[in-house]
């Protein structure tokens, strides 16, 4: 099976780390973008949260059948799951009328953290919507007396959605960009691979005999350095193999002159026939 060219060895490896550096690139971006577009989300909840907390006016009423009217239209309009839970769990008011789902909810780490310490949210993925939501717990507080939680909640649809078609976009631009690139990685690999390949050359004919075979010294330090090495080594190479050539010539020559006078004795210097 024949051996690929060291070019086509290198070029996917160029492709490969410019497609991920994109993807890296694409990905930090992807992360800020999160990042930036939940606090926008939390900004938004914590100012509802307030202001439904001041429908409850400064001293809560014992019937709150107005305050769960309002709720249920604000849900309607911004899409916000609104709940009241009073400071023992049980469920006040729920905007969606389901109250069974969020009974004895207080081991959720963002109503038992609100309830400890203020205000707290989360962001986890719902099994029931197939989607991620946030939840946000904020502290009723009347004359510093804590009377329950006010826990809103809303999909990340909007999020996830965006999320999903930038990550296809950001796969798409690396690949297309490592297209794009691919003509500029032949080119600047072909500078370093075209000596390497003139350096074989040469050597293939000195091993034919062409003692003379020299390469062109390139722009790159380290391929000059490299050819440079190799005219020397040619050179000292030439220098010998002509050397010996001269000293059999020489041997042949002498040889040659002294073959009709030479004489062949036996051990007891007699000449041999």
């Amino acid at each position: 099976m024949p051996k690929r060219s060291l070019l086509w060895h290198l070029l996917p490896s160029y492709g490969l780390v410019t497609l991920a550096a994109v993807l890296g690139i694409g990905w930090v971006a992807l992360r800020q973008f999160e990042v930036s577009y939940l606090e926008a989300t939390r900004t938004d909840l914590q100012a509802r949260a307030d202001f439904l907390n001041q429908q409850l006016g400064p001293e809560i009423p014992d019937d709150r059948a107005d305050f769960a009217r309002l709720c249920r239209r604000y849900d309607l309009g911004s899409g916000i799951r609104i709940t009241l839970l009073l400071a023992d769990g049980k469920v006040d008011s729920d905007s969606r009328n389901r109250p069974e789902e969020l009974e004895n909810q207080l081991s959720r780490p963002e109503i038992h953290q609100a309830l400890a310490s203020g205000t707290h949210d989360a962001v986890r993925y719902n099994p029931g919507l197939d989607q991620r939501v946030i939840y946000m717990a904020v502290p009723v507080l009347r004359n510093d007396r804590l009377f329950g939680l006010l826990y809103v909640s809303m999909p990340l649809t909007a999020l996830d959605q965006a999320l999903w078609q930038m990550q296809a976009w950001v796969l798409v631009v690396g690949v297309a960009l490592a297209l794009l690139t691919a003509p500029l990685a032949w080119w600047a690999l072909r500078a370093i691979v075209q000596p390497l390949d003139q350096i074989r050359q040469a050597v293939q004919r000195i091993a034919a005999g062409t003692w003379s075979a020299r390469v062109v010294v390139p722009d790159p330090r380290e391929l000059a350095e490299l050819a440079e090495s190799f005219n020397r080594m040619a050179d000292q190479l030439q220098r010998r193999i002509g050397s010996l050539a001269q000293q059999n010539n020489e041997q042949n020559a002498v040889l040659t002159s002294m073959a009709e006078g030479v004489l062949a004795v036996d051990s007891q210097e007699r000449i041999i026939s």
